[in-house]
């Protein structure tokens, strides 16, 4: 299945019980790793345990295009699910992908970060057209995105930030998803819990940050 940018947030959170491969593709590197992440903290309670996670480089997975597909089989000493995630070129996990999917993955799920790969791959095609897969595009955040991060993170920390100091935040961010974040959670840092921004605030704060702005 393709997930619509608009239904990403909601996927995320809950991803459907059928779906067991989820592609990450696109040109933000930090959301593909955020997003990333994030799913394989749904999947494996601790994701440096060797016993139920298994991760793999696209290097690896071009020199031999079984070892997806043999990883997933593997039986999670410590989960419920084997986790297999994999990191590379799109070029180079193809061949696995498709060797892994012809096989049953009942018993794993795997999360595929390809930093290289636009829509049109046919890496992204073989996620879309599969039944228990979904593939997920990364790409550099809007207004809107930078907004809903921004209300994220004051949310959380109870802080209040100003029209115009929130405006201000999403005028000098959003190149990348993880540079984004970082800057603003050093600002939830800056008014601490239940603190408060201004503009003058986010000026200091973000200084030059505008050369991390989506051009």
């Amino acid at each position: 299945m393709k997930v619509a940018t608009r239904q990403i947030k909601g996927f995320l959170s809950a991803i459907p019980q059928n779906i067991n491969a989820v592609l990450l593709h696109g040109n933000d590197l930090g959301m593909i790793s955020e997003y990333g992440a994030k799913i394989a903290g749904q999947v494996a309670p601790d994701i440096d345990d060797v016993f139920s996670v298994t991760r793999l480089s696209g290097e690896q997975v071009s020199g031999d295009p079984a070892l997806i597909g043999d990883s997933a089989q593997s039986v999670a000493m410590t989960a419920e699910r084997r986790l297999v995630w994999v990191r590379g070129k799109g070029t180079e996990l193809l061949s696995g992908c498709k060797t892994a999917f012809s096989q049953s993955l009942d018993s794993a799920f795997i999360v595929v970060e390809a930093t290289d790969t636009t829509s049109r791959h046919a890496l992204v095609k073989l996620f879309e057209n599969a039944d228990h897969a979904a593939a997920v595009g990364c790409y550099a955040d809007s207004a809107a995105d930078l907004g809903a991060v921004l209300k994220e993170i004051t949310t959380r920390d109870g802080i209040s930030i100003d029209r115009d100091a929130a405006a201000l935040v999403i005028q000098r961010l959003g190149s990348d998803r993880a540079a984004s974040r970082q800057e603003m959670e050093k600002l939830a840092l800056l008014a601490g819990p239940g603190g408060s921004l201004g503009y003058d605030d986010v000026a200091a704060a973000l200084g030059d940050s505008g050369a991390l702005t989506t051009t």
